[in-house]
């Protein structure tokens, strides 16, 4: 299997970053989001990376589900915290996974 050249990694970053950044979390973006959530995840399957890939994966749809269906019982301070943290690491995962690794 070849490897991806590194100018395609590079394209792909931007593209997953922009889309991850400027997307919405309701309607058409959420299908959206999920596509590009899922490509770093199937890099790091395709470089066997499986540890990673898998503890990626679980940590995206983990805060990916919580952000969307958080409950509305919570503290608003509470709420507030989880939301920002949620929507940080939502929009900023997919992104960091696509760096270089050793």
């Amino acid at each position: 299997m070849r490897k991806l050249d590194p100018r395609t990694k590079l394209l792909l970053l931007v593209v997953i970053n922009v889309v991850m950044m400027t997307g919405k979390i309701t309607g058409i973006f959420v299908p959206v989001r999920i596509v590009f959530a899922l490509i770093p995840f199937f890099l790091m399957m395709r470089e066997k990376w499986f540890r990673g890939a898998f503890i990626y994966f679980g940590l995206y749809l983990y805060v990916f589900l919580l952000e969307r269906f958080t409950l509305q019982d919570i503290h608003p301070v509470l709420l507030i915290i989880l939301l920002f943290t949620t929507g940080l690491l939502s929009r900023f995962l997919a992104g960091v996974m696509m760096g270089p690794r050793q």
